[in-house]
């Protein structure tokens, strides 16, 4: 479920787990609005261990490609738009018309992150992966974000589920255990 007008939606669970009784707090944060029809849960691993997951916009039409990002100035810390690439050797986006800056990450085929980039808002510099690899995914997070949950070239695997409307796929639920 999506939150709406700025509220998150909460809810809470007891659970005697041993000694000490044990809540666990399950949120589902509002990233703001969505601009595309499809999107997809994600998860960023290393070395087989979940390293941040998290529900991401997923462009299908050729209009929710080209316009992306654009225009957006609403970006939640936790807002992600997954591009689908198709193993294409010749992937490029540019920041026209984008007024907040974004890290873009650039997956191989197998999940595996390959290039890291800074894109600063309304560039028309285009950004590609250096060599031109195979890419699988383009990841697009809020400037920050990909040093923040320490993303690393070469170590980092991005897998997603398949894409569904927006609506209809089940929400990414935060865990905190408080004691």
């Amino acid at each position: 479920m999506r939150s709406t007008a700025g509220k998150v939606l909460l809810a809470v669970a007891l659970t005697a787990l041993s000694t000490p009784l044990v809540a666990h707090f399950f949120i589902v944060p509002d990233t703001g609005p969505l601009h595309t029809s499809y999107c997809v849960n994600y998860t960023l691993s290393q070395n087989g261990s979940a390293l941040h997951f998290g529900y991401a916009e997923f462009p299908i039409s050729e209009f929710e490609y080209q316009h992306g990002m654009k225009h957006r100035i609403d970006l939640h810390p936790d807002s992600a738009m997954i591009f689908y690439a198709a193993g294409s050797r010749d992937v490029s986006l540019w920041m026209q018309d984008t007024p907040s800056a974004l890290d873009m990450a650039f997956f191989d085929e197998r999940g595996v992150l390959v290039y890291l980039a800074q894109a600063k808002p309304f560039s028309e510099e285009l950004i590609s992966a250096p060599g031109n690899p195979s890419i699988g995914y383009v990841m697009e997070l809020p400037a920050g974000r990909s040093q923040e949950i320490k993303l690393e070239v070469g170590v980092t695997r991005l897998t997603i589920t398949e894409p569904a409307h927006c609506a209809e796929l089940p929400p990414i639920i935060h865990r905190k255990d408080l004691k």
